[in-house]
């Protein structure tokens, strides 16, 4: 007589065991998530100070082609969008409106189109930055009065009063939350400044200052949507 042989039948997953692996799939997903943000957010501030770098290194070939003066419109009511389009297209190409955008504030509809904007004759240059691609405040009017260590530009800001600056902390413009945000100063170098429990910057730092009226403006996305928080 031949010897039968059977084969093991094979058997799945019981609803318990799913349970289990699904349980420790989620525990170890919320283990890895806030690292893994953690690690974005540090990689976004090391490129957004990048970015203000690129913008300083703008500024400076425009201060050394016009009489020491950084970019100014004179126009006082101007926000930073329009100074910053002084860059255009001399000093700057369409395709560098990249760096006016943090990637932190990608997410919340922040993005460069890259094209030089002109007037309906096509003549002249109008306002470079739109509303939504420039994510920076600028301390417009400086120039050789100013020591290297005045802050040129910076995260966007939810208050610019000479004295009570603070980044903003939530909402449309905030780029880094509630830690605070890069700046850069008149000599080149971009710091991460941690903000005070208000968003304000700490008073040991210096802050950003101007020699028209100390006048710091923001982009002309600054003003969020009623109620808010990134707005004073």
């Amino acid at each position: 007589m031949r010897s039968i042989t059977q084969r093991p039948t094979s058997r799945g997953f019981t609803l318990v065991e799913l349970l289990v692996v699904i349980t420790i799939i989620g525990i170890l997903a919320a283990m890895v998530f806030p690292a893994m943000k953690t690690a974005i957010e540090k990689t976004n501030r090391m490129a957004c100070a990048q970015n203000l770098k690129q913008v300083y290194l703008a500024c400076e070939a425009y201060y050394n082609d016009n009489d020491n003066t950084y970019p100014y419109t004179n126009n006082q009511g101007d926000n930073a969008n329009k100074h910053f389009g002084l860059l255009f297209p001399r000093w700057l190409t369409g395709q560098a409106e990249t760096i006016f955008v943090c990637k932190s504030a990608q997410p919340r509809g922040y993005k460069a189109d890259g094209r030089i904007d002109t007037n309906p004759t096509g003549m002249t240059r109008t306002e470079t930055l739109k509303t939504g691609e420039n994510c920076y405040a600028y301390a417009f009017g400086l120039g050789a009065a100013n020591t290297v260590d005045s802050p040129l530009a910076c995260d966007q800001l939810a208050s610019t009063g000479v004295t009570s600056q603070k980044f903003a902390r939530a909402g449309l413009g905030s780029n880094h939350g509630i830690d605070g945000g890069n700046v850069v100063y008149r000599d080149g170098h971009a710091i991460f400044i941690q903000a005070a429990s208000d968003g304000s910057w700490k008073k040991n730092i210096p802050m950003m200052k101007a020699v028209e009226k100390g006048k710091v403006v923001d982009p002309a996305n600054a003003a969020a949507p009623q109620g808010d928080s990134a707005t004073n």
